[in-house]
């Protein structure tokens, strides 16, 4: 039996009333050495704590003692959550800081609770901040000043350990201790908090974002051939004959997909998605794989990209550059009028695409303001006819397109935002879509069908929990929602986003929707994706930028090869692990993006103070309520700055002014005047006007 499931079973016990290290190794018969391992495992899972004066050790449970991470904490109150169980719930504390005993945010913590919402900190459990950023300041004493608004508090730094930082410098700061107050030392300077883009760096380092590469990486990276030899055209098929175009963004400088789409004579299309073979360059456990596993991801940050992979590849032999042979990764589909797949083949090949389109100059030639060569005019007008086919089988059965407008930040050479504008889709941007998604699902019941070890983009049922919330919220604007206890058919979500397009509620309730559902993320088990009403469905088509999308060719691969012999076991313990490690790397890129999109808006805002907007409820809150303008920018009006006292209905999602009367809906339109915003914080706030 495992020693720590010993120790728990022995301080069950009701005879227990705890024991040292070397008591309980002698008790359990465990040389003092592994006894000292498993307690400390113990410890820092929160399972046991140790009674420092008598060095003592006691089971959290049999005291009530709950494992939380402390995720706020403000002059007045702090926040301790625990981890997510089974159902998908948490609990939270609300701690005052005198309660706090010395824990920051970030760190995990016991927390003793009489009520299970007020609680105090009983012990922590482990730091979570080995590393901190902020600006040095140097007063009568040298310090730096976290530039996390949860980290109210100041980092000594001693004589000699500035690294030669000015004041002003926004720097990293390695933590030395925290009694009697916290300690440290200059790590890294990132520059001064005045000069450009430093404010976007220093949020690459809070979320702990890779910023560079190894010496190693780029070593490995610049040993890659520039162009494909010859020997590596063995055993693929030779598409440099086909016209094949790639279709992204003006300033796309990564292409890693490629499509083709043909009319068939018995009506039926065949779509060729031809995806970069990134896994031929990036081989398993080479430096540049294992720097990809840590990154999972590319994080676009504006007008700055956190690369995946370096740029030497994701810009040269990766990109599917036109007129150069490439190496790809195809998924060749026949889809029939109904917009079903009915044969496919997928095959490595080796291509040469045709045309650099752009989706500019793509919507242009479907608005009849730009033209195009005979056989590529031709090909797109059958690329818009089969993916208006597989969009309107998607949304038979019950994909949703929430259609949430997306903001685009302008920024100048220094990185200052100058506008803030809605992001535009036309039908070359839902083409390729449309495509990727069919790609996907094909690939991922390829695999599927044969029980084989894979990846999966999973998205599974929102939570009974946050359906009540989006049901009685719906209810205020006059609409209903048909489920039961075993959950809601996506279809019924689609139909109210089809009942509510063009009204002025449309974009709130499409919000609050995306709110209710649940997040995606990678799995080593197929759960279907619930969003698109799929029930098998993967990430093919992106291996420049995404990891999931590598490992999946490189399983591709293995299958097409078909061996004798796999260890299944151990194929399936390490999609796991890059499962699990790719969906985090994806929540803290998503993180780091919001961070600076908030930042970013708040600083266009901070030279508009006076003026005044139009827009609507967007959410309703105890202290008050936000209201988002159409370029989805969104500020807070907090209660106090009205002119009556109201109270909020968390139910009915209303706050009620008790004079006055008046209502605050979700929805409502209202004009507000810019009161400040703050670019540290990412807040603005505004008052009614």
């Amino acid at each position: 039996m495992d020693n720590t499931i010993r120790i728990m079973d022995y301080m069950k016990g009701s005879k227990y009333r705890g024991e040292t290290l070397t008591q309980l190794s002698d008790s359990l018969q465990v040389d003092s050495a592994t006894m000292s391992v498993a307690l400390e495992t113990l410890r820092k899972q929160g399972i046991i704590f140790i009674n420092e004066r008598h060095q003592t050790y006691f089971l959290s449970e049999r005291y009530g003692l709950k494992r939380a991470k402390l995720i706020r904490v403000r002059k007045n109150f702090a926040i301790a959550v625990t981890e997510r169980n089974e159902q998908g719930d948490d609990q939270g504390f609300r701690i005052d800081p005198q309660d706090l005993k010395g824990a920051i945010v970030n760190d995990w913590v016991l927390v003793s609770s009489s009520n299970n919402r007020d609680g105090q900190v009983f012990a922590i459990i482990e730091r979570g901040n080995e590393r901190i950023v902020g600006e040095y300041i140097t007063d009568r004493t040298a310090y730096v000043q976290p530039d996390d608004e949860n980290m109210p508090f100041r980092i000594i730094i001693p004589p000699g350990e500035n690294k030669k930082a000015q004041s002003g410098h926004k720097v990293v700061v390695t933590m030395l201790g925290y009694e009697p107050e916290p300690m440290g030392k200059i790590e890294s300077i990132i520059g001064h908090k005045n000069d450009p883009r430093v404010d976007v760096l220093s949020l690459v380092y809070r979320h702990k974002a890779p910023a560079t590469f190894s010496p190693e990486v780029m070593e490995a990276a610049e040993r890659v051939p520039e162009i494909v030899p010859e020997a590596d055209y063995v055993d693929r098929v030779d598409l440099r004959n086909r016209l094949i175009v790639t279709i992204d963004g003006a300033d796309a400088k990564d292409l890693d997909d490629a499509v083709e789409v043909h009319k068939n004579p018995d009506g039926t299309y065949t779509l060729g998605v031809h995806i970069a073979d990134v896994s031929h360059y990036v081989t398993k456990h080479s430096p540049i794989d294992q720097e990809a596993v840590k990154r999972g991801t590319s994080i676009y940050l504006l007008d700055y990209v956190i690369p995946m992979l370096p740029h030497i590849l994701s810009n040269g032999i990766c990109s599917l550059n036109p007129q150069v042979d490439r190496l790809a990764m195809s998924c060749e589909m026949i889809i029939n009028r109904q917009g079903k797949v009915v044969d496919y083949q997928i095959y490595q090949s080796v291509l040469r695409s045709s045309y650099r389109l752009t989706y500019d100059a793509v919507n242009a030639f479907y608005e009849g303001h730009h033209t195009f060569d005979a056989p590529l005019a031709s090909m797109l007008q059958e690329m818009l006819e089969l993916a208006q086919i597989v969009r309107t089988e998607r949304e038979s059965r019950g994909a949703l397109d929430l259609d949430v407008p997306e903001a685009k930040i302008l920024v100048d050479e220094q990185g200052k935002p100058t506008d803030v504008v809605l992001r535009e889709r036309g039908e070359g941007e839902r083409l390729i879509e449309d495509f990727m998604v069919v790609a996907n699902e094909t690939v991922a019941s390829h695999v599927y069908w044969q029980s084989l070890p894979f990846i999966y983009r999973v998205h599974e049922s929102p939570k009974q929990k946050k359906l009540d919330l989006l049901s009685a919220m719906v209810k205020s604007f006059g609409y209903a929602l048909k489920g039961d206890k075993t959950g809601i058919h996506p279809k019924e979500l689609q139909s109210l986003m089809q009942r509510t397009k063009g009204k002025p509620e449309h974009v709130v309730i499409a919000t609050m929707l995306l709110r209710s559902l649940a997040k995606a993320d990678y799995r080593g088990e197929n759960l279907g994706h619930f969003g698109l009403a799929s029930s098998c469905y993967t990430h093919f088509t992106s291996p420049i930028r995404r990891y999931p999308d590598l490992l999946v060719h490189r399983l591709l691969k293995v299958y097409l090869k078909r061996p004798n012999k796999i260890d299944y076991v151990g194929l399936e313990e390490e999609i796991n692990y890059l499962a699990l490690q790719s969906s985090i790397c994806e929540r803290r890129a998503i993180d780091l993006e919001r961070a600076v999109e908030d930042m970013k808006k708040a600083e266009y805002m901070q030279d508009k103070v006076g003026a005044t907007f139009h827009g609507v409820v967007s959410g309703i809150i105890d202290q008050g309520f936000f209201v988002e303008l159409p370029n989805t920018i969104e500020g807070m009006v907090r209660f106090e700055s009205m002119n009556d006292y109201y109270v909020f209905d968390p139910k009915k999602m209303v706050a009620t002014g008790s004079g006055s009367k008046k209502v605050i809906s979700l929805g409502k339109k209202m004009r507000v005047k810019v009161k400040g915003a703050d670019k540290n914080t990412g807040q603005i706030e505004f008052i009614p006007f």
